[in-house]
């Protein structure tokens, strides 16, 4: 989730309006951080720009895969930010920098209306053309590029390493926590699309009609359907659950999911919060002595939210 900070600090923030200036023959007025690595450009010349600034381990190339799942959107005129130029993509200091258009507005409120408008947002891109894409979905805190297999396969390596380093009083939680998360679906053999990798209001813009754009797409591609579907149900049901029938409501109007879908859903729900709070506690941000009640209420939470999105699901049929 947005909110969620990469384990590293951005370099050359000071002189990101010189490379910015140089590169693209712009006047920058201002820059304000709005997120690690996500910065506001203001403009004396123009419409302000956000410049993302990625880490020097995630490949060039990858900077112009989030450029060119951009341009798509573009064309099929989903809203979405846009890049800012059509060569959006320039290395600073050694790290990929992204440049699209600044979308005025504000963070939508997390209820009902919010969730309806993300379901209808997420069905409409899933039942988008997805040949020639890259295959995405993995959170990017852990992953460049790649599934949800792959971000659970760098969890696992990651929690390897940091395994010798855990006190001896806590192994066991640390222990009961790896368990947890070899035991994470997947669902590699469940029917893929184009997806984005957390479909959440954190990662919406609302604009002036009050209709929403998504941004953050870093590492949207072609990836398993129902880990985008569970993210975004996660975040409608964590705390109350009449947003989730909201949200099966639209998502309806677009597209489905199949049987073996809505009976691995609960895993589906849960997957990416136990990934985001074993990623946390490898890098100090939660304590493991909230492992325990962590994995208790996400199994609560999941199974409740489970069984209100397959109820939702079969009132549309």
């Amino acid at each position: 989730m947005s909110e969620t900070k990469y384990p590293f600090r951005v370099t050359g923030i000071a002189t990101l309006a010189s490379h910015l200036n140089d590169t693209y023959d712009i006047d920058v007025a201002a820059m304000t951080e709005l997120d690690l690595g996500v910065i506001r450009i203001d403009r004396h010349d123009g419409p302000s720009w956000v410049a993302r600034v990625f880490p020097t381990s995630r490949p060039l190339e990858d900077v112009w895969r989030d450029a060119y799942v951009l341009e798509r959107l573009e064309h099929g005129a989903f809203p979405a930010e846009r890049n800012a130029t059509p060569e959006p993509v320039s290395t600073h200091e050694g790290q990929g920098v992204l440049v699209t258009e600044f979308i005025p507005g504000k963070r939508p409120k997390p209820g009902g209306r919010t969730f309806a408008y993300l379901g209808a947002l997420l069905g409409a891109l899933h039942a988008r053309e997805v040949t020639n894409m890259a295959p995405g979905g993995g959170w990017h805190h852990l992953v460049s590029t790649g599934t949800p297999s792959n971000e659970v396969r760098a969890l696992q390596e990651l929690m390897e390493h940091h395994a010798s380093s855990v006190a001896t009083e806590d192994k066991a939680a640390f222990k009961a926590l790896s368990s947890e998360v070899a035991k994470i679906d997947v669902c590699e053999d469940l029917p893929y699309c184009f997806v984005h990798p957390d479909m959440v209001p954190s990662n919406a813009i609302e604009l002036d009609d009050e209709s929403l754009a998504i941004v953050d797409w870093a590492n949207a591609g072609r990836g398993p359907r129902l880990w985008s579907v569970g993210m975004a149900l996660f975040a409608a049901g964590v705390r109350d659950l009449r947003p989730v029938e909201k949200f099966v409501s639209r998502y309806v109007k677009w597209s489905s999911l199949q049987e073996e879908e809505l009976t691995r859903l609960e895993g589906a729900i849960r997957a990416r919060p136990l990934t985001i709070h074993a990623w946390e506690v490898v890098h100090g941000r939660k304590p493991l002595s909230e492992t325990k009640q962590t994995i208790r209420l996400l199994k609560q939470s999941s199974l409740e939210i489970a069984d209100a999105a397959r109820y939702s699901f079969s009132l549309q049929r």
